[in-house]
């Protein structure tokens, strides 16, 4: 298992028609972005690793 790796990208992601992680371009924007996450390992893994900070730092946990 790898450490975690939040990136600068994800830290200020402002854009939601490009990913947070490779900054490509979203067709259909932010709807689309479970898709594009299911066709890029690399930002898969990378959601995972965000998906588990933030839950780390929500008392309740995160739901997606």
């Amino acid at each position: 298992m790898h450490a975690p790796h939040i990136s600068h990208l994800t830290h200020a992601w402002e854009d939601p028609s490009r990913c947070p992680f490779c900054l490509s371009a979203l067709d259909g924007g932010v709807e689309t972005f479970p898709t594009h996450l299911s066709r890029s390992p690399y930002c898969s893994v990378e959601f995972d690793d965000w998906e588990q900070q933030v839950g780390e730092l929500v008392v309740d946990g995160w739901v997606a």
